[in-house]
């Protein structure tokens, strides 16, 4: 009796289990092994007391850049997918506009930026290619930064001091008002 219900009752179970370890398992090992990994990582960074770098994430990035040539990047940012790319083109090329900006036109562009790594359920960016290219790409991205935070203060002062017009304009309205008021017969 007991063989049957672990037999009919436990099989869906078992499936289940194996069929999350069978998906999921590079998620679950990766993880595992990339924690170890940087556990040991920062006990050695430790002794070395070399500084981590730090980098903007993917998203911070889409928000910051337009799909467009930018110097000798070309960055291809779509909002809607979350996607960014970055590519490194050759020196003194101008990339004309396409018909499908997702594509980098330009058929010796390096891509340094990008996916890294595609899981089952996830997908990973970062910098491919590491080199001198990265700093100035953060440099230029702190630069892209200051600016729209410097429009969007300027447009925040702009509105306020429309504001304040209306707010005078309707306080000079209200004081006109004069009470001789009469009952409607």
């Amino acid at each position: 009796m007991v063989v049957l219900y672990l037999y009919v009752f436990m099989w869906p179970i078992i499936i289940a289990t194996v069929v999350f370890a069978v998906f999921y398992w590079d998620v679950l090992f990766d993880n595992w092994l990339s924690r170890l990994i940087k556990r040991k990582n920062k006990m050695v960074l430790d002794k070395e007391a070399e500084p981590e770098v730090k980098h903007r994430s993917s998203a911070s990035y889409v928000m910051l850049f337009e799909t467009g040539q930018y110097g000798r990047y070309y960055v291809v940012s779509g909002k809607e997918a979350n996607l960014f790319r970055i590519h490194l083109l050759p020196e003194g090329v101008e990339v004309k506009k396409d018909l499908f900006p997702e594509v980098c036109p330009h058929k010796d562009a390096v891509l340094v930026y990008g996916e890294i790594r595609r899981g089952s359920c996830f997908s990973l960016e970062g910098w491919l290619h590491e080199g001198p290219w990265v700093e100035d790409f953060e440099k230029f991205a702190d630069e892209q930064e200051a600016k729209i935070r410097k429009k969007k203060a300027e447009e925040d002062a702009r509105l306020k001091e429309q504001k304040k017009i209306q707010d005078d304009h309707d306080q000079q309205l209200l004081a006109l008002y004069s009470s001789n008021w009469k009952p409607i017969n």
